[in-house]
């Protein structure tokens, strides 16, 4: 038993060195780099990323403490499961509506690419950012008014009678911090990938209609040509969701899990084993590294401006 906390302690001990070195890259060249944030969807990353790095801060090293330490040891900290159950309900339910925003952000941009910088403006993005942590904050603070205390490292409750009410509070955060956020994940990232299909076979054919047709074009063409094309804007708005589509993936799959997980528990009426419960929680805490570790992976702008910020030199440009 001993051995086997001591493995989740050094488990979650390695996430949190990943999350806090990732997490603080992406958050400095955000800021210290206004030309990232010309995009809006970069703001909702800097919301991800910090809301990550507070979980790495804070729910973390209390899942330490509460894996390292035998639930007597801890006996008299009652308020140990309320702070960590706080903090996480509050930055788990931030990081997943990020990642919805972060969605429905390039998804306006694919779609109405004329339109985004109008539709998103800064003012409303920092207005959706400010809103959804407030939001999170309140439902969090709702489960102060559980009185709870340490009991072989489950939280028990001092009142049975509230014991339906603590039950419905939790269903509605399930529904509000995973259901409902899974849902508009998969709707943003299928329509993301359907416009993103159907711009490149669009793209594809006219460039097979430009070469079998003649080079001559007429003044009224020129014309056309020269304004805005929708085709041209989608297609620099599609460059940058490799990243948004992999995150969006990796969210679908955690949500996922962990719903069966609790609908088949809840069905068979038993309790899940040590280890689904463990996966659970290291798929939660994996998440807060992976989501930067994308980012910096699959978005070509960020990369170039973390060298240049980093004073790193690509070895391509010093050998030429």
């Amino acid at each position: 038993m001993e051995t086997l906390l001591a493995v989740k302690a050094g488990v979650i001990g390695t996430n949190i060195v990943a999350n806090i070195v990732l997490n603080s890259i992406v958050i400095v060249v955000i800021a210290r780099t206004p030309r990232l944030r010309e995009d809006r969807t970069t703001l909702f990353v800097l919301s991800l990323a910090s809301s990550d790095l507070a979980i790495g801060l804070s729910v973390m090293p209390i899942s330490v403490v509460m894996c390292s330490c035998p639930g007597n040891l801890l006996g008299n900290l009652d308020y140990i499961p309320a702070i960590h159950g706080f903090f996480t309900i509050w930055l788990s339910m931030t990081s997943t509506h990020n990642v919805c925003w972060i969605g429905m952000c390039k998804m306006i941009a694919v779609v109405h690419p004329l339109r985004y910088l109008t539709l998103m403006t800064e003012r409303r993005c920092y207005g959706v950012i400010v809103a959804n942590w407030t939001f999170s904050l309140a439902l969090s603070l709702f489960l102060f008014r559980f009185p709870l205390k340490w009991n072989s490292a489950v939280c028990m409750f001092q009142r049975a009678e509230r014991m339906i009410l603590y039950s419905t509070y939790m269903h509605m955060l399930q529904t509000v911090g995973a259901v409902l956020p899974l849902g508009v994940i998969i709707y943003t990232s299928a329509r993301i990938f359907i416009v993103v299909v159907r711009t490149k076979r669009r793209i594809a054919a006219e460039r097979y209609d430009i070469g079998t047709v003649s080079d001559a074009v007429d003044s009224k063409s020129s014309q056309q040509m020269a304004q805005p094309s929708p085709i041209g804007a989608t297609l620099k708005s599609i460059r940058s969701t490799r990243y948004i589509l992999a995150i969006c993936f990796f969210y679908i799959f955690i949500i996922t899990y962990n719903v069966v997980v609790d609908v088949v528990s809840t069905i068979l009426k038993t309790e899940k084993t040590s280890i689904v419960a463990f996966t659970a929680v290291w798929l939660f805490f994996s998440h807060t590294s992976v989501n930067s570790f994308l980012y910096i992976c699959l978005h070509g702008s960020f990369r170039k401006a973390a060298k240049k910020l980093l004073r790193i030199h690509d070895s391509r440009v010093t050998a030429q």
